[in-house]
């Protein structure tokens, strides 16, 4: 506002000028790109000498490339670099230009510029930044060495150019890439006690953690992992990562026990990411370990708190398991009844008509357990099918119809050779074939 009326109370004067020219940084600064663009062309249009010339073009520029406007920009910063090629901003304008045509995905143009900024601007600040760019294209491209180069000439030639905790970030990634472990453990190091309060300081301290559990130094990836734990900034979504990890570390060293307490803290947050799946680890954790009871409080709390997932039906073929593991066979007939129900896989479908079978012969209710190995056969493969018809031979044998176990036993008898089944199978066909003619 003030500029304004230096404006119009003395358009002659030479704080006029300036204030046409302040006008739009202003305007640029607050994010007015449209209004900035219009001051400054009038800007250039009125002082077409002025000592702010070169500077006015290029924040015309920038301000074009803000709205999307790259191939303006582009045009502009060109044009201003041809005219001005001694300005004292021409490393900037090099660099504006570059960025540009990056952000247009003329990857090889920006490139050629960001090395010519190298070659003839070293000792301008753009020159840190040029080594930057041109290390995250090389680390895309995954030309490792390349970007390696890029990052360790950006931190020799520059020790106090800012953004320093990102380069070394990226250094990290470019060795581990590399599979030079060491190297990244040490740009990890220096990044996370040089810059403690860097935004990649918890990223930095994950992987780290990471590359010490990959290598078998499992008490130094727990460490690094509740450290992070400890963090007041740690994100929610790095949190879930970090506890899934130490999980992970815990299961490998078969230390179920503690596994199964970080799942328990898990549920107790409600931050966490993946829920399901953190219950269904539960579970199996619980079975695996031989608590069957938790094991089904857990499934049981999965299929109640996750009626919608895909993993619906698996959970209720587990919670059967468990439900028969302890002899709760009718509880457990109801759980593989469930997954009939559901849109579940055919195989999966089959597995459970099998297993309502199994439970009945445990029951010694022979003519349920046929209904159930029958209505399997419909979904189970051909490897399958060979097993589950001599079940149903025996339960008609339990139920003294020798005429149907005969049926079924002769037809097994002719096939033999395609079938898997145990000589001690066939010694009990021929038992209860011998019952059947007395």
């Amino acid at each position: 506002g003030v500029y304004e009326k230096i404006v119009k109370k003395f358009p002659l004067e030479k704080e006029a000028e300036q204030s046409y020219y302040r006008i739009g940084q202003c305007q640029q600064k607050l994010g007015l790109f449209p209004q900035a663009i219009l001051s400054y062309e009038k800007f250039l249009q009125q002082y077409p000498y002025s000592e702010y010339l070169v500077e006015g073009k290029y924040n015309l520029a920038r301000s074009y490339q803000e709205m999307g406007d790259l191939e303006k920009a582009a045009q502009i910063l060109t044009k201003t670099i041809n005219e001005f090629p001694q300005s004292k901003i021409v490393a900037g304008l090099h660099l504006a230009l570059a960025n540009c045509l990056l952000q247009q995905s003329k990857t090889e143009e920006s490139t050629s510029i960001y090395q010519r900024i190298i070659r003839r601007y070293s000792r301008e600040p753009q020159s840190a930044q040029a080594y930057l760019k041109l290390g995250d294209i090389y680390l895309e491209r995954n030309r490792y060495s390349e970007a390696i180069l890029c990052y360790t000439s950006l931190l020799q030639r520059y020790p106090y150019s800012g953004g320093q905790d990102k380069v070394l970030f990226s250094l990290a990634q470019c060795y581990l890439l590399q599979r030079e472990m060491e190297e990244a453990l040490s740009m990890l190091s220096l990044l996370i006690n040089k810059f403690p309060q860097s935004k990649f300081k918890e990223e930095a301290l994950f992987i780290t953690g990471d590359i010490f559990y990959e290598k078998g130094e499992y008490d130094k990836s727990l460490n690094v992992f509740r450290t992070i734990t400890e963090e007041n900034q740690v994100t929610s979504s790095l949190l879930n990562k970090v506890q899934k990890k130490i999980t992970e570390v815990h299961l490998t060293q078969k230390e179920y026990s503690k596994a199964i307490d970080v799942y328990e803290q898990m549920l107790d947050h409600p931050y966490f990411q993946d829920e399901d799946k953190i219950y269904l680890e539960l579970a199996n954790l619980y079975n695996q370990v031989g608590n069957y009871h938790q094991s089904e409080i857990a499934f049981k709390e999965f299929v109640r708190y996750f009626p919608l997932s895909e993993a619906l039906p698996s959970a209720y073929f587990e919670l059967g398991n468990c439900l028969y593991k302890q002899n709760l066979y009718f509880q457990g007939i109801e759980s593989f009844q469930e997954i009939t129900k559901q849109n579940a896989s055919e195989q999966l479908k089959g597995k459970a008509f099998r297993q309502i079978g199994e439970g009945y012969v445990t029951l010694t209710l022979w003519k349920e357990a046929v209904d159930a190995f029958q209505q399997s056969l419909f979904y189970l493969g051909k490897e399958e099918i060979p097993s589950v018809k001599y079940e149903i031979g025996r339960c008609y044998g339990k139920l003294e119809n020798f005429a149907s176990a005969g049926n079924i036993f002769s037809s097994l008898l002719k096939d033999s050779s395609k079938n898997s089944l145990s000589y001690q199978n066939y010694l009990e066909m021929g038992s209860i074939l011998r019952k059947g003619k007395k």
